[in-house]
């Protein structure tokens, strides 16, 4: 592997693995309409479908920094990506109720393992351009939701099968998985960052910002996984729904892409600000 392709590859994986983190979510909510006339369930059962995968993010968190602490973080990650591939593939078989809600909480748990190893490889490989490198990640998340809420109608309606537009996305995440093992974890060594003086954060500063963050998740989940159906009910097509809630998540990637840029402006007026008024 020549020396460009060694620096370009970390930004291939936290773009590929970014990518996938919200695809099986994405690419359920523009047909949930599709799937409950072909299963004939009810609301509270489609519900569990987009539901589960964001109950398994928050309670299993834990799960990945202790599959990195036995396998070591390449293993947990491709074991990841792995696990995400083949439950996205077992989707081809979309008759089955039970079986969706299975691939529904596969989806959770590899999200679970992904997203704290993730961060944590941002912060070690990236601790020089820390910024850049979560602004990538961030909308990479963006770029994968609104490519799958366009992408899955279409591709359900050229293949005839909304089971196949659901199980297309198992291809970026084995891509992504690719990635990740063509990585060297024991010749990366993580950048040292600027010493920093040490901060004290307040337990109450550290509930709010937990709450804070958490609702704005939420928040975001609820909208990928139910704006769609809102649309469908106002009489759109799922190709418009799709379309609209992929132009929201454009929307916040854009944003999201010029977060390093925003918050070097910030510092650089925070700065001048205790410059000219000290405290």
């Amino acid at each position: 592997m020549t020396r460009s392709a060694k620096m370009l590859l970390p930004w291939l994986m936290i773009f590929g693995a970014g990518i996938c983190l919200r695809t099986g979510i994405a690419s359920l909510s523009p047909i949930l309409d599709r799937i409950e006339r072909t299963l004939s369930i009810s609301n509270a059962e489609l519900g569990l479908l987009t539901t589960l995968p964001v109950l398994c993010m928050g309670g299993l968190s834990p799960l990945g920094h202790r599959l990195e602490r036995r396998l070591g973080l390449k293993r947990a990650m491709v074991t990841a990506f792995t696990l995400l591939t083949i439950v996205l593939l077992l989707r081809l078989d979309g008759r089955s109720y039970g079986l969706l809600l299975c691939t529904a909480v596969g989806v959770g748990v590899g999200d679970a393992i992904i997203r704290p190893l993730l961060s944590g490889f941002i912060k070690g490989e990236f601790a020089s351009c820390a910024s850049a490198a979560m602004s990538v990640y961030a909308a990479s998340m963006g770029v994968g939701s609104a490519v799958a809420a366009f992408g899955t109608p279409r591709i359900s309606d050229i293949t005839g099968s909304w089971p196949l537009g659901l199980a297309f996305w198992a291809l970026p995440t084995a891509l992504a998985g690719f990635c990740w093992m063509l990585w060297r974890e024991d010749s990366a060594a993580p950048a040292q960052s600027v010493s920093q003086p040490a901060r004290t954060i307040s337990r109450s500063c550290i509930l709010g910002l937990t709450l804070f963050f958490g609702l704005q998740a939420g928040i975001n989940y609820v909208a990928i996984a139910w704006l769609p159906s809102l649309y469908v009910t106002l009489g759109y097509s799922d190709h418009t729904a799709g379309l609209l809630v992929a132009s929201m998540m454009l929307a916040q990637t854009g944003v999201s892409f010029s977060m390093h840029a925003i918050m070097r402006v910030l510092k650089l007026t925070t700065i001048k600000a205790a410059f000219f008024f000290p405290a």
